[in-house]
């Protein structure tokens, strides 16, 4: 029973770029690519893994919670399950899953003229290095 459950949380998602791991986060929800063939192109569309040399889909790939809709679950009073017709949809590379920030416009500091004050203010403050450079010449 316990190598059972050890098999079941130590799940990864196989999406590019998600860290979902069922050791790590037991409260994420697995769910294998569909057998039937229709669904089962929809979701590797979606979720951008083309079988080819650097990835196989095997029996055993899985996709977290994370990228499905709270729509796309069914309730029960036992558990959570993936409705038949659901498709993963929230991805990080996705529009849907990241909302542009609101731009905020502020006015820009208006400059300060400079007066004839400012500049004998500012040879005061840098008495001695002007004595420097009147030394040199």
């Amino acid at each position: 029973m316990a190598a059972a459950m050890q098999g079941k949380n130590d799940r990864h998602c196989c999406l590019p770029q998600c860290t979902g791991n069922g050791r790590l986060n037991p409260e994420l929800s697995f769910h294998k690519i569909p057998i039937n063939d229709e669904l089962r192109k929809s979701w590797i569309h979606a979720i951008r893994r083309d079988p080819g040399p650097l990835f196989n889909i095997s029996k055993e790939a899985v996709v977290c919670s994370r990228h499905f809709k709270k729509e796309d679950f069914k309730w029960t009073p036992v558990r959570k399950t993936l409705r038949p017709s659901s498709v993963p949809s929230l991805f990080n590379w996705s529009k849907e899953s990241t909302q542009r920030r609101q731009i905020i416009k502020t006015p820009l500091p208006q400059k300060r003229r400079k007066t004839d004050d400012d500049a004998t203010d500012n040879d005061e403050e840098l008495g001695s290095s002007n004595w420097l450079l009147h030394e040199n010449r």
